[in-house]
């Protein structure tokens, strides 16, 4: 698709922690026109643990999902014991983050302050 390279402004919406196993950040893309899959959950995966990969980010972010732990609008750890995540269960661990409402001015250091993420190509 040639999108390795391109770079998009985004917000960090939620640390989810797999114990044990990886720690993920999910993502509000600000910009519009990134291409992604129906139910894709924009993330990047910070630190994993083997036996688990990167590729677990996507398992754990589905079992938060579908636990309800990403549509809490109000801060605060929430736990989702026993998730299915590669080969075995950890709890998880969501926290969400101070996003800003209004991405246009929000203070210098906060949650909210746009990023600038670039797409790499690990599989090709």
């Amino acid at each position: 698709m040639g999108m390795a390279g391109s770079a998009w402004r985004v917000c960090c919406t939620h640390l989810v922690y797999a114990e044990g196993a990886l720690v993920v950040v999910v993502l509000r893309v600000l910009d519009g026109g990134l291409p992604m899959e129906p139910g894709t959950i924009p993330h990047a995966t910070l630190l994993t643990r083997p036996p688990f990969v990167p590729g677990h980010s996507r398992e754990a972010l589905e079992a938060a999902r579908a636990s309800g732990l990403l549509d809490c609008s109000s801060a605060g750890l929430r736990v989702l014991r026993q998730a299915a995540v590669g080969h075995g269960l950890v709890d998880l661990y969501v926290e969400r983050l101070g996003v800003a409402e209004s991405v246009a001015a929000p203070a210098a250091g906060s949650a909210g302050t746009p990023l600038e993420c670039r797409l790499e190509g690990f599989w090709g």
